[in-house]
């Protein structure tokens, strides 16, 4: 008597027991093809011990091959190879056999003719493939017909291989909450076709067809290469119908080359940017870190982080974690460790403006490449405490480049922000001053014919979707307590790139810098914040003004309407990359700019932030504070 535990076993031997049934009928089936069913011509014939002869052959190789072995319901193109090797090597035995005996004189009656062996090979073949697509189409059709009510609607967009494998993965995951009723392919040869019984609709024309219908529930986007502007004419439709949008990977992304239901992810918001991501260079970045002592400062933050999770991929001889936050930090370390033991890091708890620490720092462990992300960015914040911008994201600086150039540092490269570009808040005027002090300490080592000087290099991007502080956590925190999202101005717009896009921007400066350039990424056209916001509501599967609503809180000090990426005195030129160009400035003279900085510091903490900011005003060209009104000029301190 079988035990529960010997259930497993029973499905095989009730399996193999079934194929063995059909082995043997369509041996005596054989029998009344090969005559045409008249019985005398094989009266003669022994035909129950030769079916049983050929059929206990078969047997013998479902036995070697375990034909009988696979989960019946899943049969696919392995389990049919499968069955064709077990009858094309059973039947070249069985002959092989029977030709033999013949050779040896002994003739017998229990091998049936090669003719009717072949037949009987072949029908049993057919039998035991049929019973298995029966099978497999039941499960199928019970699945299906199973809650088919609760279940998705979805049209796939893509009727190639991707697009098929998904389909595939719909119907055959016993856990798929997914119907697939139809295709989308921009395909024009593939309009109007149908592929595993579902029709092909042509492109977005076709894709409006079906959402007009009102029963779509959910289009999957399911191509290998989709353009950006491709993507976000999709989404946009999908929004104006209120249909959610899933995306599935390329195939490079799929673990172990395979798709599974875990792979369909939802829409992130920037996919609706429209600008297609940046692909830069991994080999040149890798021969310039390889083997190198790299620090990075703002480790902890959304850009430091991201640059050290790349920079670790390129082996450097050691990686210097430096942070002033030690949770984050210890995050990160621990998040480097388990992906990357073979490196080594070390991980620094400093504050940047602490110079003395710094230069124990440098002493110890030496590095060749410093890259600079910890500044303060958040610009109303900045607004209330300028010595705060001033110290940190000026004279931190300040601290790092001096150090390098004390140090022989290779490469020092600085992470700046567009709003350092004609700059009207403190905070990007703090960045616009230390933008140039690093410019002019390379140009003063360049033109004093310094042997082997520290190439000072400046990149320069726009807000940085996800990144502390950026507008898509406050959404989302919005969104989870109910609403409203806060918007300053419906015409505010801003530029938006990916972190990893930011951070590759960053090596790649590493290595395309010669010093003294400040490189801009072009980061396309700029995105409404409350065209962000509405697809940010959307893709949530809330509806704007019922679910939940936008208000406008009327911009912050020192905040600007648009967003620059090159201020008005400033020469664009371009560099071998086509989306990378570098901003050109006459670079400041660096004992004047050191002078003045001297007496900045001094004032720190002793004077007004009216004062403060007043004398950045001076220091920094074009800059006008909105919240601090000039009152004196750099001769008057």
């Amino acid at each position: 008597m079988f035990k529960i535990k010997n259930l497993r076993t029973v499905p095989r031997l009730l399996i193999l027991m079934l194929d063995l049934s059909l082995v043997i009928n369509s041996g005596l089936f054989a029998y009344f093809i090969r005559f045409n069913f008249n019985t005398k011509a094989f009266a003669s014939y022994e035909i129950f011990p030769s079916v049983l002869m050929l059929s206990l052959h078969i047997f013998v190789w479902m036995l070697l091959t375990k034909t009988y072995a696979g989960i019946v319901r899943n049969t696919g193109i392995e389990d049919i190879q499968r069955l064709a090797g077990l009858f094309v090597g059973s039947y070249i035995s069985y002959i092989s056999i029977n030709q033999f005996f013949d050779n040896l004189g002994f003739v017998s009656d229990w091998f049936m003719p090669n003719s009717v062996a072949l037949i009987g090979v072949l029908l049993a073949f057919i039998l035991l493939l049929a019973f298995r697509m029966l099978v497999k189409y039941f499960f199928q059709f019970m699945k299906g017909s199973k809650n088919t009510i609760t279940k998705k609607r979805i049209v796939i967009y893509g009727a190639g291989d991707v697009g098929t494998m998904a389909y595939q993965v719909f119907e055959n995951n016993v856990l798929s909450d997914y119907q697939p009723i139809a295709f989308i392919d921009d395909d024009n040869l593939k309009s109007g076709k149908r592929l595993f019984g579902k029709r092909i609709y042509h492109d977005l024309h076709g894709l409006k067809q079906l959402l007009d219908t009102g029963s779509i529930s959910q289009v999957v986007i399911a191509i290998a290469e989709i353009s950006k502007l491709k993507k976000k004419a999709i989404l946009d439709l999908c929004a104006q119908y209120q249909v959610t949008c899933k995306l599935i990977p390329p195939p490079k992304d799929w673990v172990d080359s395979e798709l599974s239901l875990n792979d369909v992810r939802p829409v992130k918001v920037e996919d609706l940017l429209g600008r297609e991501e940046i692909k830069l260079s991994n080999e040149k970045i890798e021969f310039s870190i390889i083997g190198k002592v790299v620090l990075v400062t703002g480790a902890a933050g959304s850009i430091g982080s991201e640059i050290s999770r790349q920079l670790i991929k390129y082996k450097p001889k050691l990686l210097i974690l430096l942070d002033q936050s030690e949770s984050p930090l210890y995050d990160l370390e621990q998040e480097l460790k388990g992906q990357f033991e073979s490196v080594s890091r070390k991980i620094v708890l400093c504050d940047i403006r602490d110079k003395s620490k710094l230069r124990k720092i440098f002493d110890k462990y030496r590095p060749n490449i410093l890259f600079h992300a910890a500044a303060y960015k958040h610009v109303p914040m900045m607004e209330q405490f300028p010595e705060e911008a001033i110290e940190t994201n000026i004279f931190g600086t300040k601290n790092l480049a001096d150090l390098a150039v004390d140090f022989d540092l290779d490469k020092f490269v600085m992470v700046s922000t567009d709003k350092a570009v004609n700059p009207t808040n403190v905070m990007g005027a703090s960045k616009r001053l230390a933008e140039m002090y690093v410019q002019a300490y390379g140009n003063y080592l360049e033109f004093q014919y310094v042997a082997g000087f520290t190439k000072f290099i400046t990149t320069r991007f726009g807000n940085v979707l996800g990144s502390n502080g950026s507008v898509l956590p406050l959404f989302k925190k919005q969104l989870e307590s109910g609403g409203p999202l806060t918007v300053t101005d419906k015409e505010i717009t801003r530029y938006f790139m990916t972190i990893p896009e930011a951070c590759q921007l960053v090596l790649e400066a590493s290595i395309m810098g010669n010093g003294g350039e400040i490189f801009v990424f072009d980061m396309g056209e700029p995105v409404k914040i409350y065209d962000l916001a509405k697809s940010f509501i959307e893709l949530s599967g809330k509806r704007l003004g019922e679910d939940i609503d936008i208000v406008f809180t009327g911009l912050r000090p020192g905040e600007k309407l648009f967003e620059e990426l090159f201020n008005d005195y400033e020469k664009i030129l371009p560099t071998y990359h086509k989306k990378i160009n570098i901003a050109q400035v006459m670079p400041e003279d660096l004992i004047s700019l050191q002078s003045h900085l001297q007496i900045l510091e001094g004032m720190l903490f002793k004077k007004s932030k009216e004062v403060l900011v007043d004398m950045l005003s001076e220091l920094v060209p074009g800059f006008t504070s909105s919240s601090y009104p000039r009152k004196n000029k750099l001769e008057d301190y």
